[in-house]
């Protein structure tokens, strides 16, 4: 789900493992060409999209419910 159009570069590019970014805490971080991606400790993905204006800010919710699935399945629950 898109979240924001023309972000900044100035505040995607400086964020790292540890900063603190909408609902949690920077947990994974991966960095491609033109696509950053990040986990944050409540479990949403990020994906931000570098365009010639900015960056446009999508979260994943696909991985959030992929995982409270996966947690759901486990033996012993």
């Amino acid at each position: 789900m898109l979240l924001e159009r023309k972000v900044p570069e100035e505040k995607i590019k400086p964020l790292k493992v540890g900063d603190y970014f909408m609902d949690g805490v920077i947990t994974r971080m991966w960095v491609y060409n033109n696509i950053t991606t990040f986990i944050t400790s409540a479990g949403t993905r990020y994906n931000a999209h570098k365009k010639q204006e900015g960056y446009n800010l999508f979260r994943a919710d696909r991985y959030k419910r992929k995982m409270e699935a996966k947690n759901l399945k486990t033996p012993g629950s």
